[in-house]
């Protein structure tokens, strides 16, 4: 069903190229679908036709880029990465492509430094930093990654996630009690974003502190009550004290706020099945599978 589906839209896509040869949006997922099939020889000529046509759109240049990669040509490839950088850090795909694009070491240590420069003249990095940093901790030094940091505090200080990989590095250096003032000071700042709070309830976590962890878990579940990463981290504390009723509960609260998240409802489903409730684990899992017919935790 699934395949008729795809089927169907790449018909539809190619129609409506023929009536409007213009649509650079359609030509766009067809460039993706063709390099997806390994169709090189359909990609190309709409890939130049969109180089020629957008030159400012950060989806354009992220494709040229991967037909570059897969074909071998890194020159081509990092030139069409660094242009999409440029035009939109926080694009989902732009910093995979950097990454993807720089594949020597040096090659990828220079990209990270013009990713920083990019960084450091832009306005809006809310998106970009998180992509940012997933890639480049672990690739460089710690005393770069931490004047980087600090460095980003200066000059996005209204920014929450730049405070919050400010904790982050405190915390992978272990300096548990910076990191949690800190995200103290973040969530006085940002009352209203979750992320700093969950953030702040794994530090107390690592501190011991189970009493003020589920406060800020609390807390973060009321801004986002159907943020399954909250709920599961919340539900294995409670379960740790002896409360997993009340963590099933929670979990369950979620779900209805969340109710497309079929991993949701494989991790609930797991934890009936924990408890010897093993109708309602399979209801769970099959209902996930309605979610996602390709989840295969939920099939084994």
């Amino acid at each position: 069903h699934l395949h008729s589906l795809e089927e169907r839209r790449i018909d539809a896509l190619k129609q409506l190229l023929k009536k409007f040869p213009n649509d650079y949006d359609a030509m766009c997922k067809l460039v993706e679908y063709y390099l997806d099939q390994e169709d090189y020889s359909s990609a190309k000529p709409l890939l130049d036709k969109l180089e020629e046509a957008q030159p400012n759109s950060a989806n354009v240049w992220v494709q040229i880029a991967r037909y570059h990669s897969i074909h071998s040509e890194w020159t081509e490839a990092q030139r069409a990465a660094c242009n999409a950088y440029q035009l939109n850090p926080n694009h989902d795909l732009v910093t995979t492509s950097m990454v993807r694009s720089h594949i020597g070491p040096k090659d990828r240590l220079r990209a990270f430094a013009f990713m920083i420069d990019v960084l450091k003249k832009s306005g809006d990095i809310s998106d970009a930093i998180w992509n940012f940093w997933s890639y480049a901790d672990g690739w460089l030094p710690l005393d770069q990654m931490r004047s980087f940091c600090e460095e980003m505090l200066e000059l996005h200080s209204d920014t929450w996630s730049v405070w919050v990989l400010r904790v982050l590095q405190h915390k992978s250096e272990n300096e548990l009690d910076e990191a949690l003032a800190l995200a103290q000071q973040c969530c006085d700042k940002f009352s209203l974003i979750p992320r700093v709070f969950y953030e702040k309830a794994e530090l107390h976590l690592l501190k011991q502190d189970k009493a003020a962890a589920a406060e800020a878990f609390e807390t973060a579940l009321t801004l986002a009550p159907g943020w399954s990463t909250v709920a599961k981290a919340y539900y294995d504390l409670l379960e740790e004290q002896g409360e997993a009723k009340r963590g099933l509960a929670i979990l369950e609260k979620c779900k209805s706020h969340n109710p497309n998240d079929e991993s949701l409802y494989g991790y609930i489903g797991y934890c009936y099945k924990e408890f010897g409730r093993d109708e309602r684990a399979i209801e769970l899992i099959e209902q996930a599978l309605h979610i996602n017919v390709d989840y295969l935790w939920a099939w084994r």
